[in-house]
């Protein structure tokens, strides 16, 4: 476990003594500072799982003329402090693109630019991003721009003018770090498709294309942090009010490898021809993962655990409603058993967002008797019984 020490001199030349001052869930690293009100704390770090470094606040007193940190040599998960602004961070931002100067300081390209290849000038209030090289795969595309993502939830949108891209060419929004996935559209010859690809097993899998005729289209990738749930969901919208998901889920994860959180990352690569450009109207970053595509918004209402309820009407004939709740994004199973425990049905085997959902249950072809259904999440498993009476 990482452990803040500190060591005290009379003089900076002089000996030294230290000791430990924290060692608590991996928080340490940093300095102290004191307030105008004369308190004191120490601004530390912990690594939080996929969405990376994230920093800590941690209350000092002093004993002896030694720190302490913490209370109890614990870190507080709540401070009594008031907060002015708990909107978005100010190391990130969303982007119109409608500057002309130096590059905003939320940004950082992944690898060292090729100046020649990007502008916000040759058409003003959008980021072109050329291709001047074949490449290989997302993980080395040149000009890739990125902002980092933060917790608990956090999701991207990008605008792309995909009219002037060549044969083999790849642009998108990506989640950046070892295990990434993206959502992008690629050519292949004059036809596009809309594509996501999941890169976190050895061999990047290209998981679902979908032919696309017309030359804009909008992408987003929603985060949950949320427990450390490290989950990433991508969708695509052909008119930016109508998501639609694509692929599936992304279970980011930390790893020393690229020794950061996941970004976002805006990217265009050649696998075929050089020459093609794309151009991002804007990136807007929001601090939360919801997406309005008559999915269940998951900020919002979310359950303390799984559940599934009686089934309502109970007796019932031929139909009846079936709820259940859902704590985490998780693939979720509901299945209807006759008496003797064999399989009749399967109405539900998918992966669900957190939130509340119902499902209608038609038996009009079965016969009258007790039936059961089974709800299985992970680890997760309740039956309940209901009465068809026809």
């Amino acid at each position: 476990m990482r452990t803040e020490l500190v060591y005290r001199a009379d003089s900076l030349t002089g000996s030294y003594e230290g000791r430990i001052a924290l060692q608590d869930d991996g928080v340490a690293q940093g300095g102290l500072v004191e307030t105008s009100d004369g308190d004191w704390y120490g601004v530390l770090f912990q690594d939080h799982g996929s969405v990376g470094r994230i920093p800590y606040l941690v209350p000092v007193t002093w004993e002896e003329d030694w720190p302490v940190f913490g209370v109890s040599g614990q870190v507080p998960e709540q401070l009594d402090i008031p907060v002015e602004n708990d909107t978005i961070p100010e190391i990130v931002a969303s982007d119109e693109f409608d500057w002309d100067s130096d590059l905003p300081l939320v940004w950082q390209w992944n690898h060292n630019p090729d100046n020649d290849y990007w502008s916000v000038t040759d058409r003003p209030g959008y980021l072109r991003l050329a291709n001047g090289r074949i490449g290989t795969d997302f993980e080395n595309t040149r000009n890739t721009l990125t902002q980092r993502t933060f917790g608990p939830e956090c999701s991207g949108t990008i605008a792309m003018d995909i009219s002037n891209m060549e044969d083999g060419d790849v642009a998108g929004l990506g989640a950046l770090c070892e295990d990434y996935g993206f959502v992008a559209v690629k050519m292949s010859g004059t036809s596009k498709s809309v594509v996501m690809v999941n890169g976190s097993s050895e061999d990047p899998e290209e998981v679902e294309s979908i032919p696309l005729t017309q030359d804009s289209i909008y992408l987003k990738i929603a985060c949950d942090f949320r427990n450390r749930t490290d989950k990433a969901y991508f969708y695509y919208s052909l008119d930016g009010t109508s998501w639609n998901r694509i692929g599936n889920t992304l279970q980011m994860s930390y790893t020393l490898v690229h020794f950061m959180g996941y970004r976002f990352a805006l990217f265009n690569y050649a696998t075929e021809l050089t020459g093609g450009y794309v151009d991002f109207d804007y990136f807007r970053i929001n601090n939360s993962s919801t997406v309005e595509s008559g999915i269940k918004d998951i900020d919002q209402n979310i359950p303390e655990g799984f559940n599934i309820h009686e089934n309502y009407p109970n007796p019932f004939n031929s139909t009846t409603e079936i709820h259940y709740d859902v704590s985490m994004a998780v693939n979720v199973r509901i299945n209807v058993y006759d008496i003797t425990g064999s399989h009749v049905q399967t109405l539900v085997n998918e992966e669900k967002y957190p939130g509340n959902y119902t499902i209608t249950f038609d038996a009009s072809n079965l016969s009258s008797g007790l039936y059961l259904y089974q709800m299985i999440a992970e680890d997760f498993v309740q039956t309940r019984q209901m009465m068809l009476i026809k």
